[in-house]
């Protein structure tokens, strides 16, 4: 089991890496610890490549997010250009439902590690950290309420965790949580 973050679009770099550590998709199994897209060249070519790997874990990360509410925000499309040509490309639909397919949060029992982006917080224990992000990516896969809660996901409040938080506060602060820390 191999684990590599923040690929951010390089895909070049991170075939690189996958051949430095003789990885075989087919034997090993990939831990993509969030921000598949964003500041490298290939962020098109890198999902479609991502997209197509066997034994693939992965978790969203605050870029990968941000694709997924730039599909409804097309006047911010233009102040990211890396991520243009996702949105001219064919499959692009087909891409961003994958990609609101995958979890937030990711915890391997058997060899005893949990995966997120960045962290979550100090007050949460493993299993409300699994329900928080289990609850986002209820939001995030269904395709009415998804959009709703890509539209209203931004914001720096609440910065503390409360276990009386309810409803956009604490998706919000999950996601904050969970991919920014």
């Amino acid at each position: 089991t191999y684990a590599i973050g923040d690929i951010h679009g390089c895909l070049k770099k991170l075939e690189e890496l996958l051949k430095l550590i003789n990885f075989v998709a087919s034997r090993d199994q990939l831990w993509l610890v969030g921000d598949l897209i964003g500041r490298g060249k290939d962020s098109l070519a890198t999902l479609r490549f991502i997209k197509s790997l066997p034994n693939t874990v992965i978790v969203l990360g605050n870029h990968d997010l941000h694709l997924l509410a730039l599909q409804y925000n097309i006047k911010w499309r233009t102040s990211f250009p890396a991520l243009t040509e996702i949105f001219t490309a064919p499959d692009y639909p087909e891409l961003l439902y994958w990609l609101r397919q995958q979890p937030l949060l990711h915890h391997d029992a058997k060899l005893g590690y949990t995966m997120v982006h960045a962290g979550f917080p100090p007050q949460w224990d493993l299993t409300t950290a699994q329900a928080c992000a289990n609850q986002v990516a209820t939001l995030l896969r269904d395709e009415k309420k998804h959009v709703r809660f890509l539209h209203n996901m931004y914001g720096n409040k609440p910065n503390l965790w409360q276990d009386s938080l309810r409803g956009i506060a604490r998706h919000r602060f999950t996601v904050n949580a969970l991919t920014r820390m």
